[in-house]
């Protein structure tokens, strides 16, 4: 299989023979590349990336197949948590005094994109790419901590949370109108931030807070944590000890040196290597985590206000739901240890 710039690395083959090459000498055979050479890259790049589309199909299908299993119950897990989730909006909507209750509105909102990371977690676990997945997955536990959050405290951390994402969204268009005229972006008018402003200035003086009390990814806790890092969420989460777990995720995530070989897509290489494609291993931490939170979040919304003697939600249906989304994310960590135990 010849690879795309073929063409171009025997034209520099045949130069490298001449002498030194002025500016403007370099610049004519740029040119003259781009004239005659350039045609035949593009025709022998859709012969190769048409080969390469067949070998990816292969390697999907046959990744599936290893690891069908904890596939299976991963999926069975979030739909059930969708359906979950989808019962439990039809159910509080469908109550007055509960259709505009913001806790369950964040909740149900933080759902909707826990299910929808999932999902992303498996495309890129199917495809071969277990780091990829992990990364993603440190997003999904994120979502958990706020979710447990809002649930042990209630409204005024709802409150909080949402009033949290007006500072960001406003932070954010002032910094895209800096932004703008170097990247040549059409950006916010002074009446959009004007608007925005007086939004979030109303509804901070509504809680009696100021804007500086919301720096910070979890700023939005610190009035009942006592702290906006996450780290002091997890202590007060009793999950300080998933912090190892998020930092060996952030690896993917940042740009600091890792070793090679730490990359779960090489779990059961036998030798070093460098990995710059998809592999058919590592499969398990990125899944059972993924269950693990995903099943925080769920039930954490569908659970909402059941603590209330006074709940008027269906607490039968609640006590199903939640127990088989236990029952199958108990499943999920065993079917992926059962596959990796079974080396290829």
């Amino acid at each position: 299989m010849t690879s795309i710039g073929e063409p171009l690395r025997k034209r520099l083959e045949d130069l490298s023979s001449d002498k030194e090459l002025t500016s403007e000498q370099i610049d004519q055979e740029v040119k003259a590349f781009m004239e005659t050479i350039a045609p035949s890259i593009e025709k022998g790049a859709k012969r190769l990336l048409r080969s390469q589309a067949k070998q990816t199909d292969s390697f999907c299908e046959n990744n599936i197949k290893r690891w069908n299993e904890g596939f299976h119950y991963l999926e069975m897990l979030i739909q059930t948590s969708l359906e979950a989730g989808m019962a439990t909006r039809k159910e509080f909507l469908g109550l007055t005094e509960f259709k505009d209750d913001l806790t369950l509105g964040m909740l149900l909102r933080i759902h909707a994109r826990g299910v929808r990371l999932s999902k992303e977690i498996v495309t890129l676990m199917k495809a071969g790419y277990p780091d990829g997945a992990l990364s993603r997955w440190r997003s999904l536990y994120e979502l958990g901590l706020t979710s447990l959050a809002i649930r042990k405290i209630g409204a005024e951390a709802a409150e909080d949370y949402y009033l949290s994402g007006k500072v960001k969204a406003l932070e954010g268009m002032k910094a895209h109108v800096r932004c703008a005229p170097r990247m040549r972006h059409e950006t916010f008018t002074q009446e959009e931030i004007d608007h925005a402003e007086t939004e979030v200035a109303t509804l901070l003086q509504a809680r009696g807070k100021e804007i500086g009390q919301y720096n910070g990814d979890y700023g939005w806790l610190r009035d009942h944590v006592g702290s906006g890092k996450r780290n002091k969420v997890e202590e007060f989460l009793d999950l300080d000890y998933w912090q190892s777990d998020y930092k060996w995720a952030s690896q993917d995530v940042h740009s600091g040196y890792r070793e090679p070989m730490s990359s779960l897509a090489l779990r059961e290489a036998t030798e070093d290597m460098l990995v710059v494609g998809p592999s058919n291993s590592g499969m398990t931490d990125p899944g059972h985590r993924t269950a693990l939170c995903l099943s925080w979040i769920t039930l954490s919304f569908i659970n909402c206000y059941l603590d209330d003697d006074e709940s008027p939600f269906d607490g039968y249906s609640r006590v199903i739901w939640s127990k088989l989304i236990q029952e199958i994310t108990d499943k999920v960590g065993a079917a992926f240890l059962s596959v990796q135990t079974k080396r290829p």
